[in-house]
């Protein structure tokens, strides 16, 4: 099967497409997108920005985004995305101005973040979303929490969530191009659901170190093109892959 990101660079070489500004736009307010997004910067091994509406206001000095001021947002937005190599976006359900139609058309990437407690239909938002990012690859994200169990023998383990139905998801909307599962704190889940400030500090202790064998660092490197797979023909290559690992 082909894909877009499959390139072959000017010496003949295959290489895989990276996206420099990904907009990250959450299904329901209570999906904590900006977390989300700090959480890849954190896992990039070079630069990486995240801005929302809120700080795009406060450096161009407007309370929002019209047809006046729409070439000025874009300009914004790429002189930010010079300033790094990755620049996340986050937008909202918010259609009253400009913000979310400019980031749609400007971005390379669209990651939408949905829980299993959103419906797993569209709603017409999300279609209007989707239907002005023309030229953007559009990827589907599933958020799991992360559930603490405690084994004597181990002490405290975490174990994710067994992803189930994701396909209810992706056949209502046929242009997603790749989806991905992601755990994430449970703290952060309820500081966006409950605004508890001790949930906040909380995360921010609980995920003070980045893990590159993360979900968070696999979908960083899937973004930055630094992605590498690996095919195991039959149960002996695994194995052999496995005691490598290990040792």
């Amino acid at each position: 099967m082909h894909d877009s990101r499959f390139q072959v660079d000017s010496f003949g070489v295959h290489t895989w497409r990276t996206y420099r500004m990904v907009c990250v736009h959450p299904a329901s307010p209570e999906i904590p997108a900006k977390i989300y997004c700090d959480e890849l910067a954190r896992h990039h091994t070079s630069k990486a920005s995240v801005v929302t509406r809120e700080d795009a206001k406060k450096a161009l000095k407007c309370t929002e985004f019209t047809p006046e001021n729409e070439y000025v947002l874009a300009k914004w937005l790429v002189s930010e995305e010079e300033k790094c190599t990755v620049l996340f976006v986050v937008s909202d359900n918010n259609f009253n101005d400009l913000w979310n139609e400019s980031v749609a058309r400007i971005c390379d990437m669209i990651q939408l973040l949905v829980t299993y407690n959103v419906p797993h239909k569209p709603d017409e938002v999300e279609i209007r979303f989707f239907g002005m990012a023309a030229k953007a690859r559009k990827e589907l994200v599933f958020i799991h929490p992360v559930i603490r169990v405690t084994k004597p023998q181990l002490g405290p383990t975490k174990f994710p969530h067994l992803p189930q139905g994701s396909i209810l998801w992706l056949r209502s909307r046929p242009w997603i191009q790749r989806h991905h599962h992601v755990r994430m704190l449970d703290s952060a889940l309820r500081y966006m659901a409950e605004k508890n400030p001790e949930d906040l500090k909380k995360y921010l202790h609980e995920s003070a170190d980045p893990d590159r064998h993360s979900d968070f660092g696999r979908v960083m490197r899937w973004i930055s093109g630094q992605s590498v797979g690996l095919v195991l023909g039959g149960g002996g290559a695994k194995g052999f892959i496995k005691d490598l690992y290990c040792h």
